[in-house]
């Protein structure tokens, strides 16, 4: 699902404008004229026509030697990509943008080098190329802060939040939108404002707020029905149905999905037919309807050499794995889940990651040092003002005067420990949204490791590997359930051990396919948050003696039962795993070379902890732990 991205290009033409532009090309006019009219003309053809654009550029490099004038071949450039960006063709649209912005830079015209810039960084976030995207947008943005206008920053502000929202920093992009949104009201932006309750809308679709989602995106069709765009109406109805599909009204949302590619089909852009198609077919697979969602989603590939977008093929590539394993054709399931892998490894691979988080700590110290150069401005201001203050003060009370000049001391200091105060908590805050982006994507890595093993054991035969392959899996989970136990609580060094056991030994159970009835699990778990480095090599052991239990201790019994407690007594932390089964020795297990029970070992070591096995009706496993750390 793209982002609907409107700037200065999408304003509406003068209708006479392409007549006017026509007679100046076919005139007797002298050059200099014709250059003066077209540059100002070719601005107003619309958006929507961009033959019209590419035929006339054509035409004005026939005038003699226009390739002397750098100055128009650059504009020539950049209105090639913007036509070849309307059509969809974001190949062409990058190597023409390309083009414009290095000749602009010869003529070191900041402006028009920061307008192009701004566009290659629009693309390269459509296709998926996020570094190259934030790169360009860094420089549109610091390029914008010196010589831009109130539209040109809106139009930033609007770009850069629709790159944190691919992101998924859906916070930032909502306060960046608000921004946008507040400049384009000023300025009486009709389709600025559009476009900003459009994307608005579809930010709190991804935050769970549908109420407010359905605001911003009624807002923004309301707009754009008064202003007949047909390109902002497709969004409208792409958005209202993923509105609708996010709130479980299936049927509804097709209906929405079905309006916009109807408009899409009739329009140039293959990129935005392709987002009605992923629309569909997600929809579908969502559906179940396997068969049916297939079909919308292949189309995307019919136009991968035309845009190059990296984004679109990872959701096309990632359904099709779904719908495919679903209709049990493993091979191409498998086939196209290894494609969605590669394409999400070159949209974030890891070697990108520190120089992405330079560039926005870059943006970030400039819209910092903006602030606190308003900030010193006023402080002038307040300076002086307090200036005359004081030489009336000094004609009345001496001591007036000093009690002025201490009392603005301390409001002085005030302000600079309310404004470090700020700054040290915007830095505590980022810190907090990357500690648990890092923690999410740890989580979705070890899931999708569990899913391949998962995919690979079902092309083995042979019980005794399934059963190792499946083993793993378990000890992956039990490790992806620390990390989801991270991100999703405010303290992100903790892990709740109750919580983590619960979910642990359920999943366990699913996993051995044993119902509650054949086995009681009690648990006694004191309210303990246990260091995650603490947390990781205890849940990988509890794993295994649980797993132990499941497999070996109730063969041919019934009725049986599991207790795990985990205490706090004197700084030792004492667990207990017991079961009343058939019973393992000491020395059996001593002597066994098994996997698990090397793990079990391996890790006893690492927490320095001593353990005992009493086997009286059934086996009980006491450990003591006194090296541990809880959660700060």
């Amino acid at each position: 699902m793209s982002l609907f991205l409107s700037t200065s290009i999408y304003s509406l033409a003068n209708v006479t404008s392409l007549d006017s532009l026509k007679l100046v090309i076919n005139s007797d006019t002298n050059k200099a004229t014709k250059i003066a009219t077209f540059n100002l003309l070719i601005a107003e053809i619309p958006w929507e026509s961009p033959d019209s654009t590419l035929f006339y550029c054509s035409k004005f490099l026939d005038i003699p030697n226009i390739e002397q004038d750098k100055k128009s071949l650059a504009n020539i450039e950049y209105y090639k990509g913007r036509a070849n960006r309307s059509k969809g063709n974001y190949t062409k649209a990058l190597e023409h943008f390309g083009e414009s912005h290095d000749l602009y830079t010869v003529l070191e015209d900041e402006k028009n080098i920061a307008k192009a810039a701004y566009q290659i960084g629009i693309i390269n976030l459509f296709i998926g190329k996020m570094e190259k995207s934030l790169e360009h947008l860094t420089k549109s943005y610091n390029l914008y802060e010196k010589v831009g206008d109130k539209n040109d920053i809106a139009d930033l502000h609007n770009g850069l939040a629709s790159y944190y929202s691919a992101i998924g920093q859906n916070k930032k992009a909502i306060d960046k939108y608000k921004k946008a949104l507040d400049i384009y009201i000023e300025v009486h932006d009709s389709l600025g404002m559009a476009n900003a309750h459009a994307n608005l809308g579809f930010s709190y679709i991804d935050e769970g707020n549908y109420a407010k989602a359905e605001y911003h995106i009624l807002k923004q069709g309301h707009i754009d029905t008064l202003l007949k765009t047909e390109w902002g109406l497709g969004f409208h109805n792409d958005y209202m149905g993923y509105l609708r599909q996010k709130e479980g009204k299936l049927d509804e949302a097709l209906l929405w999905y079905q309006k916009s590619l109807n408009i899409r089909k009739k329009q140039h852009s293959h990129y935005n037919l392709c987002e009605s198609n992923l629309s569909i077919g997600s929809l579908y697979t969502e559906l179940k309807e396997y068969e049916k969602a297939i079909p919308y989603l292949q189309d995307i590939f019919e136009y991968k050499e035309v845009h190059q977008s990296l984004s679109q093929e990872e959701r096309a590539h990632h359904n099709l794995s779904e719908c495919y394993e679903k209709l049990n054709q493993y091979a191409l399931a498998l086939d196209h889940y290894k494609k969605y892998k590669e394409t999400t490894d070159s949209i974030y691979q890891e070697d990108k990651i520190e120089s992405i988080t330079t560039m926005e700590t870059a943006i970030n110290k400039a819209e910092l040092d903006k602030e606190i150069a308003i900030l010193n401005s006023e402080k002038i201001v307040n300076a002086n003002n307090l200036k005359q203050q004081k030489t009336i003060a000094m004609i009345g009370i001496a001591s007036a005067i000093t009690f002025l000049l201490f009392g603005l001391w301390i409001y002085s200091l005030y302000k600079q420990v309310q404004t470090k105060n700020l700054i040290i908590e915007k830095a505590l805050r980022e810190k907090d949204i990357l500690l648990r982006e890092i923690h999410h994507r740890v989580k979705n890595n070890l899931q999708i490791i569990s899913s391949v093993l998962s995919l690979q054991s079902r092309q083995i035969t042979d019980t005794h590997i399934q059963q190792a392959i499946n083993e793993g899996r378990n000890r992956v989970r039990s490790m992806a359930l620390i990390h989801q136990n991270l991100y999703q609580k405010e303290n992100l060094t903790g892990v709740s051990v109750m919580n983590y056991l619960k979910k642990l030994v359920s999943e366990l159970f699913h996993t051995y396919n044993i119902s509650s009835d054949e086995i009681d699990l009690k648990l006694d778990i004191a309210p303990l948050e246990l260091d995650v480095d603490i947390m990781i090599p205890l849940g990988l052991i509890i794993n295994e003696l649980v797993s132990n239990s499941l497999k070996h201790a109730f063969v041919g019994l019934k009725n049986g039962v599991i207790n795990i407690s985990l205490k706090e007594d004197n700084q030792v932390l004492i667990l207990i795993v017991e079961d009343n089964g058939v019973g393992v020795s000491k020395e059996e297990m001593a002597e066994s070379n098994s996997f698990g029970n090397r793990l079990i070992k391996a890790f006893s070591q690492k927490l320095k902890a001593n353990y005992t096995i009493i086997n009286e009706n059934g086996t009980k496993v006491r450990m003591t732990i006194k090296n541990y750390l809880k959660a700060a």
